[in-house]
């Protein structure tokens, strides 16, 4: 579980890179809002990879350029 706090991290890090301003919320999720206004609150700690991709997908849709090859979770078979 521990990797996915991690993955999480580097996903806070990789958004703000892009553009999103990263935020802790008083119930300690995170709220990403995207350059274009999109707010996309997310766990702190995901217990699962699917969480976390569903983050990732939702940051993208938002039009947020998070490539594959640089994503937390690539390269990663949990």
């Amino acid at each position: 579980m521990a990797g996915h706090r991690s993955d999480m991290m580097k996903l806070v890090k990789l958004a703000k890179k892009n553009g999103c301003t990263v935020e802790r919320t008083g119930s300690g999720h995170w709220s990403f809002t995207t350059p274009n206004g999109t707010r996309i609150t997310a766990s702190f700690s995901p217990s699962t990879q699917h969480a976390l991709r569903s983050t990732i997908r939702d940051l993208r849709k938002a039009g947020v350029p998070l490539r594959a090859n640089h994503s937390p979770q690539a390269g990663r078979h949990d």
